[in-house]
């Protein structure tokens, strides 16, 4: 199995709330997508919702089915059912990366972000090698406008595991516009999962992205020589000695 030595030290607001272990020797995911797996990446939800629930019915505990079940409740747009699930899975098993980090999707997905910010500083401190974690705080980073921080953590999740389609289509949208155009052709060329209205508007987005590579350029340039003005501010006065704030006069089309 390839290991690959990965930082886990995460910048700005990440940086002081999440464990300070800047490098980790973490495994390459490899495994053999299961038949449960299989039947959910080509949208059989129900036989993959079976088949997660035959296994915890044999052996209750099982961290992967757990969270295989509410990434299925998840597609099938059951999100209390699916949060009702992994807050139980969590209880029964705190300590374990997959299920906390199962509850993060389904907090996610409900609605609390809040909620998924503290339980995703758990499941990193489980085990910061998860790579569907660094998913979910790639998602968690672009809501807060931490766009580099979210870039980067894609990335992670990515070298983590490579085959995932969720965390594949997360990466694809850190890649310059030639590697997203091969690399969403084969992401949409295979069985992922996705909703078909999610496919569908991936294939619009693909569509676009063929287009404007297939154009010429058209850079933008300025109409006018001018290469700087000065713009007075006025006074808004909130009565005769007080400045309530500053404006600019402005005329459109001749109209102040």
């Amino acid at each position: 199995m390839r290991s690959i030595l990965m930082s886990v030290c995460l910048a700005s607001l990440f940086a002081a709330a999440l464990p300070a272990a800047c490098a980790v020797s973490c495994p390459v995911t490899t495994e053999t997508a299961s038949d449960a797996r299989t039947a959910l990446l080509h949208r059989d939800y129900d036989k993959a919702l079976s088949l997660y629930q035959a296994q915890l019915a044999q052996s209750p505990n099982n961290r992967v089915a757990i969270a295989g079940e509410v990434e299925t409740l998840l597609r099938q747009q059951k999100i209390a059912e699916a949060l009702d699930t992994a807050e139980k899975g969590a209880t029964a098993d705190p300590h374990s990366a997959e299920v906390l980090t199962a509850l993060v999707a389904a907090q996610y997905r409900a609605g609390l972000p809040w909620k998924a910010w503290d339980t995703s500083k758990t499941a990193l401190d489980a085990d910061p090698c998860y790579p569907l974690i660094h998913l979910w705080l790639a998602r968690q980073a672009a809501l807060r406008s931490l766009y580099a921080t979210a870039a980067q953590q894609a990335r992670t999740a990515h070298m983590l595991d490579p085959t995932n389609p969720e965390i594949r289509s997360e990466w694809i949208q850190t890649l310059p516009a030639a590697d997203r155009i091969r690399e969403l052709d084969a992401y949409l060329a295979s069985p992922t999962g996705d909703d078909p209205d999610d496919i569908r508007h991936m294939q619009q987005f693909l569509e676009f992205l063929k287009k404007s590579a297939a154009e010429p350029r058209k850079p933008c340039h300025l109409v006018s020589k001018t290469t700087s003005t000065q713009l007075p501010f006025i006074y808004l006065m909130e009565n005769a000695s007080r400045i309530r704030a500053f404006g600019l006069d402005v005329r459109l089309n001749g109209e102040k």
